[in-house]
C-alpha cells in the first residue's frame, strides 16, 4: 500500500524530538540565509528556546490545518520543512512556506514536497487555492513556483526589509483546477 506522504524522492512527516539535533540546529544558527529567505534575520537561538519550539511542534494537533512537517529524503535525512498557515476554510485558501537546507537545494525536494502538500489540501481537505509569498531577492523560489504553475497575482512593493534594503514581496497563487500532479 502506498503512503500518501511519500513521493519519489521525499517523505513528509511530523516533527520529532530528534529533529532538534538532526535538523533545527543546522537551520536556526547555521543557515542564516535560509532564515532570511523565509522571514528575517534573528539573533542566534538558545538551546532552551529551540527545545521548547521543537516540543511545541511535536505536539501539534494532526487534525489542525495549520501544521509543520519535516521533509526527509529517501535515506531518512531531514532536508527541509514545509508549514501551512493562514488557512481560511470559509474562503478555501491556505498559505505555506518551505525551506530546504543549503546542501540539499536544487535536488527537487521542495518541488515534490509542495506537490504532496497541495494534493492533500486540494483532494483531502477541499481547499480551493494555495497561496505563497516570495521575497524579491529569493529568485530560486520565484523560479520554483513559476515552474510549478503558480500565477504571480501581485506585488507588495517595498514591503520587506533585509540585507540592508527594502524588497518587494511577490504573491503567487494556484487554484485547485490548475493543479495537475
Amino acid at each position: 500500500m502506498e503512503n500518501f506522504w511519500d513521493g519519489e524522492h521525499v517523505r513528509l512527516r511530523a516533527v520529532r524530538e530528534s529533529d532538534l539535533e538532526n535538523y533545527y540546529l543546522k537551520t536556526n544558527n547555521g543557515d542564516t540565509e535560509s532564515i532570511r529567505n523565509s522571514d528575517r534575520m534573528i539573533f542566534p537561538v538558545g538551546d532552551a528556546a529551540r527545545a521548547e519550539k521543537i516540543s511545541k511542534l511535536c505536539r501539534l494537533n494532526p487534525y489542525a490545518e495549520e501544521y509543520t512537517l519535516i521533509i526527509e529524503n529517501k535515506e531518512g535525512e531531514p532536508v527541509g520543512n514545509i508549514n501551512t498557515h493562514s488557512c481560511n476554510k470559509t474562503n478555501g485558501t491556505f498559505k505555506y512556506g518551505v525551506g530546504i537546507l543549503h546542501q540539499y537545494r536544487g535536488k527537487g525536494y521542495a518541488t515534490e514536497a509542495i506537490k504532496i502538500l497541495c494534493r492533500y489540501y486540494f483532494e483531502e481537505l477541499d481547499y480551493k487555492k494555495a497561496e505563497v509569498e516570495v521575497y524579491e531577492f529569493n529568485q530560486a523560489s520565484v523560479l520554483l513556483h513559476e515552474k510549478l504553475g503558480f500565477v504571480k497575482e501581485g506585488t507588495l512593493r517595498s514591503n520587506h526589509y533585509a540585507k540592508g534594503r527594502r524588497w518587494d514581496t511577490y504573491c503567487y497563487g494556484m487554484l485547485r483546477e490548475e493543479f495537475n500532479y
